[in-house]
């Protein structure tokens, strides 16, 4: 969640704390405050004082497109129907925001990033709207987890969850299937080009930068998994950059074929 945030996601505040276990903790987005709360000793109790708290009403794309949770992957690995695709994720936004352009560069950065840490399961019920100011809006980003990590073999045992121009197998996914995903959710393949340029350069940097901060924090299990996450995301980056480089080809390739 911190690297997507220096990455220029946006995400909500979050934090470890140790209790003596490690706890996560995570602002909720789907409340506001009015004025901050105030904690007020009264005696042996405390009272919280303040505004009332007032719900945002939130939904995720599943509930959006009247889909049950069962089908929040393209491609299910159960007996279950096959959930929505980038594209239809891309119009079903677009519809509720009303908000084009916004909508396809956040899904263009969400799905990089996703693909740059590994995260299997960014599925279609990471992705919501939170109903604010009389209109939807994206919802702050949630459950960046590099689910591929977990996994002795994590290039053969955990595929990506949705497919980037018919590819799911992240070191097989090139500059041919990113133009496909650019042409899927209605983007000119230069803005994912430079997209993929762009945050392939700057995630190991950022991965660095926080892994120093927290080092001093860490046991050493702690340290030995965050090595193998940043080691996986120095991978991805690599199949990033070179799929960046060889979308231009791609591109001209499928006008060639077009014009045929």
């Amino acid at each position: 969640m911190e690297l997507a945030r220096r990455m220029g996601l946006s995400v909500p505040r979050s934090t470890l704390i140790a209790v003596p276990e490690r706890i996560y903790v995570v602002e909720r987005f789907d409340r506001v405050f009015s004025s901050p709360l105030v904690l007020d000793p009264q005696g042996d109790v405390a009272e919280l004082q303040g505004e009332p708290v007032h719900r945002l009403h939130q939904i995720d794309v599943c509930q959006l497109l009247g889909l049950p949770p069962t089908q929040k992957y393209e491609e299910p690995e159960l007996q279950t129907a096959p959930g929505p695709n980038i594209g239809t994720i891309a119009n079903a936004l677009t519809e509720a925001t009303g908000e084009a352009i916004w909508v396809r560069r956040w899904i263009v950065e969400w799905v990089i990033f996703n693909y740059l840490i590994g995260n299997s399961d960014s599925h279609a019920k990471n992705i919501s709207l939170l109903w604010k100011d009389s209109r939807w809006q994206l919802a702050p980003v949630y459950d960046l987890v590099s689910v591929a990590v977990y996994s002795d073999d994590p290039e053969t045992l955990h595929d990506f969850a949705f497919n980037i121009g018919g590819e799911t197998r992240y070191g097989w996914i090139m500059g041919a299937h990113w133009h496909e995903f650019a042409r899927d959710i209605g983007v000119n393949h230069r803005y994912v080009h430079a997209a993929l340029r762009r945050m392939a350069m700057r995630v190991s940097t950022h991965a660095d930068e926080i892994l120093e901060e927290i080092a001093p924090r860490l046991d050493h299990n702690e340290s030995v998994l965050l090595g193998r996450i940043i080691a996986l995301i120095r991978t991805h980056a690599a199949y990033a950059s070179e799929a960046a480089r060889t979308i231009g080809t791609a591109a001209r390739a499928a006008r060639g074929t077009r014009d045929r």
